[in-house]
């Protein structure tokens, strides 16, 4: 029997130099460990998937690909940009990044230092 394996490219990021880097573009503090709602021994890498589309109805209730972030999404980036909300997940933050061609797109590998 042979294990299936699959190759994989990320893009590797610390997660401290992607709090400095978040707060630089949204002038908020921001906290991977809390945005993840993680605690310390667990997960020391986590993976984010960039998503440079979002899924949505169309006028049929048909499910179409537009490109960009979510409404929802923004709207949760909005609301902790105004602090009526909790810390948007790395997904989040990286594909509105991404989409404003600030980040390259792809999958991220986040390192959390305990």
């Amino acid at each position: 029997m042979q294990l299936g394996i699959t190759r994989h490219s990320y893009n590797c990021v610390d997660a401290a130099d992607l709090e400095q880097f978040i707060q630089s573009q949204y002038n908020r503090p921001y906290n991977v460990v809390s945005a993840l709602q993680t605690f310390n021994d667990n997960d020391a890498l986590h993976i984010a998937e960039v998503a440079l589309t979002h899924t949505a109805l169309d006028g049929t209730g048909k499910i179409v690909h537009r490109p960009g972030v979510g409404p929802e999404s923004l709207a949760q980036i909005a609301a902790w940009q105004t602090g009526e909300g909790g810390e948007p997940t790395p997904e989040i933050l990286l594909s509105d990044l991404a989409s404003r061609n600030l980040i390259p797109a792809g999958d991220y590998l986040i390192d959390i230092c305990w």
